[in-house]
Parts: structure tokens; C-alpha cells; sequence
């Protein structure tokens, strides 16, 4: 069976570990590289497909073109469903983008039983079925809490909670360091990533004269509105890295703390839930979406992400665990196992 997921492999090394344990033959690359050799399409996030960039009219065109030939041609369209709309905001082209892979896929492929009974309210007529996320068995080095802080720099002393992926909205930032305030823990350390700066309200990438006219405006601006951020990465209790995120960082972050935080507040998934499992660490994370029914499952901690205070009493009690009792209850997600419900699909859909 030969695949063509369309996009680029890119850093998130999730479908990685699934190919390791798959029968099937999976390519990646663009809908100009599809032939008759394909026996299937399968697409991950929509706006991976235009190599994370806003499609235009014309590209728009093009691919609805190519959906439509492949409907014509009996090709399978496979819809592997990560979001229900971009992390960064939608356009209206983000917009059509989404609809374009709703309306032609023939299979939903949902990680939980929220998005699946969701969806299969609003499309009826596809196929839907849930298949685990996979554990990252494969793609980070397991390595133990010493040598984790070692190379972080971090006391052995330190109750850590790593923020797991980056924060990517104003409110999550917001959200996670008021929590972080209110946490009264001795030795707490706040770990995370390049952390989510207040810019200037006018994107002045594009705009060459404007930005030599603003460009002293924007400079002040940001110094001031970013100043009890700076106050508070000075501060010894929070740690966020300013180096590049790679499997090499993450896997000293994780192997580091003592507990995986999952900072979102409006999300379906997050594959950081299945990092903090793989490294055997106490995760929190949102009870939303599909991650709701996944943490539950599992034994995880949950919050609510409109309570700021459940969220501090969580982390105060999952810190007080020495480790956790998830079992059995990752079974499903081993890599040969999801690799496995893959393989069944695409047999499937082939005869």
C-alpha cells in the first residue's frame, strides 16, 4: 500500500513513529508529486499542505482541482484530525483551506471520542474512526532526571513543571504565569521555552516605509510593554530557554521535571500530553477537547482552563506524587499498536 501524505516531514516526529512500526509505504510530498503508483492521500494539519503559509486564490483553485480529480479517480482522501482551526488564527483562505480537506476526505481519523461524535454529527457520510496518538518511543532519548537538570543547569532540590510546547497565545502565557504567581511551593521552577513576547500592534514586516518611520516607536513600545516579562525571567524561579527547541532540548526538559504541564486553553489535541506519558511523568493538562477524555483514561491530571485556582491546586497535588501509575493504560498507544490500526485502515480502504 503506498501513501503520499501531502507536505513536508517536519520537526514534530509523531507519524515517524508509526512508520517505523507500519507495513505500509508512506511518501511525503506535494499534490504535483501525486501518480497513479499512490493508492491513497493522507493529510495532517490542512496548512502543512502549503508548507505552513497562507494559500492564495490560485493555490485555493489548484488543490480543489486536484481534490476533485482524485474523487473522480476512486483515490481515498484520509484526514488525519489534529485541529479544528490553525494555533495562530484564521483568514478566510485558512478557512477554505479546512473546508476543502472537510468536504473531500472520505475518512476522519480522530485521536479521542469528542472530535469523532462531533464530527460525525456534522459529516455523516464519512468514515470515522479513532486511532491513538503514539507514544515518542522512537524520536527522544530517555534519559534520567540527574542527567536531565545536569545539563539545564536546574538543582536537584527544584520542583520542576515544565511547560510543554510553546505558548503560543497571549492568554496562555497570561494564564499559566498568574497561575505560576499564586503557586505557593518552596523551590518551584517554572520551565519552558522562548517565552511569548508582547509586540507591537502593527506588523511592519511588509511595510518598509512605514517601518523605518516606526521602527524607533516599535522599539520603545515593546521595552514597556514587555517589562514585567523581563522582570519576571529574571527572576530565579522561571527558566525559559532561548535556544533553538530540538528532540535534544525537549528530552533534557521533560527527563528534568517533575511535572508536564500541557499550557492550553481552547485545543483538540496536544502531543505533548503523549511526551510527558513517554517519559513516565505526572502530567496536568486541560479538560477540553479530546485531551479531556485521554488524560481521564489514563490517570492524568485535568484542569479547568477558565479556573485559575483548580489549576494551582492541581499542580500543588500532582507535585506531591512520586510517580505515576499509568499501566496498561498506554497499551493502545505503543507505536507497533497505532501502526497496526493504520495499516488496518489502508487495507481496508483498498479493497
Amino acid at each position: 500500500m503506498n501513501v503520499l501524505i501531502l507536505g513536508f516531514r517536519d520537526a514534530n516526529p509523531f507519524f515517524d513513529e508509526i512508520e517505523k512500526e507500519s507495513s505500509t509505504h508512506f511518501t511525503y510530498g506535494t499534490i504535483q508529486d501525486f501518480n497513479t503508483n499512490y493508492d491513497a492521500i493522507l493529510i495532517h494539519w490542512p496548512e502543512k499542505i502549503f508548507n505552513w503559509k497562507e494559500p492564495s486564490i490560485r493555490d485555493l483553485d489548484t488543490f480543489t482541482t486536484f481534490l476533485k480529480t482524485r474523487k473522480q479517480e476512486n483515490c481515498p482522501i484520509v484526514h488525519c484530525f489534529h485541529n479544528e482551526r490553525r494555533h495562530y488564527g484564521m483568514t478566510s483562505n485558512f478557512e477554505t483551506l479546512y473546508k476543502l480537506v472537510w468536504t473531500y476526505a472520505d475518512v476522519f481519523i480522530h485521536f479521542g471520542s469528542y472530535s469523532k461524535m462531533k464530527y460525525e454529527k456534522m459529516y455523516p457520510e464519512k468514515v470515522h474512526e479513532v486511532i491513538p496518538h503514539p507514544l515518542y518511543l522512537n524520536s527522544f532519548s530517555k534519559i534520567s532526571k540527574t542527567i536531565g537538570r545536569k545539563h539545564l543547569e536546574i538543582s536537584e532540590k527544584s520542583k520542576v513543571i515544565y511547560i510543554a510546547g510553546k505558548l503560543r497565545k497571549k492568554a496562555e502565557r497570561d494564564f499559566i504565569l498568574k497561575a505560576f504567581d499564586k503557586l505557593d511551593v518552596e523551590d518551584k521552577l517554572f520551565l519552558g521555552h522562548i517565552l511569548l513576547k508582547n509586540n507591537f500592534p502593527i506588523d511592519l514586516s511588509a511595510r518598509i516605509g512605514l517601518r523605518k518611520l516606526l521602527s524607533p516607536i516599535k522599539k520603545v513600545y515593546e521595552y514597556c510593554a514587555n517589562f514585567d516579562l523581563r522582570k519576571k525571567l529574571a527572576s530565579e524561579d522561571i527558566k525559559f530557554l532561548e535556544t533553538p527547541v530540538n528532540t535534544k532540548v525537549i528530552s533534557n526538559c521533560v527527563a528534568a521535571s517533575d511535572v508536564v504541564l500541557i499550557p492550553r486553553l481552547d485545543s483538540l489535541n496536544s502531543g505533548s500530553i503523549y511526551l510527558g506519558f513517554t517519559f513516565n511523568k505526572i502530567v496536568v493538562g486541560p479538560a477540553i477537547g479530546n485531551m479531556k477524555e485521554i488524560l481521564e483514561k489514563t490517570g492524568a491530571y485535568s484542569f479547568n482552563p477558565e479556573n485559575i485556582n483548580l489549576l494551582v491546586n492541581t499542580l500543588k497535588e500532582a507535585l506531591n506524587v512520586n510517580e505515576p501509575k499509568y499501566g496498561v493504560n498506554l497499551a493502545a498507544m505503543y507505536p507497533k499498536n497505532v501502526a497496526k490500526k493504520w495499516d488496518e485502515l489502508f487495507a481496508n480502504l483498498k479493497q
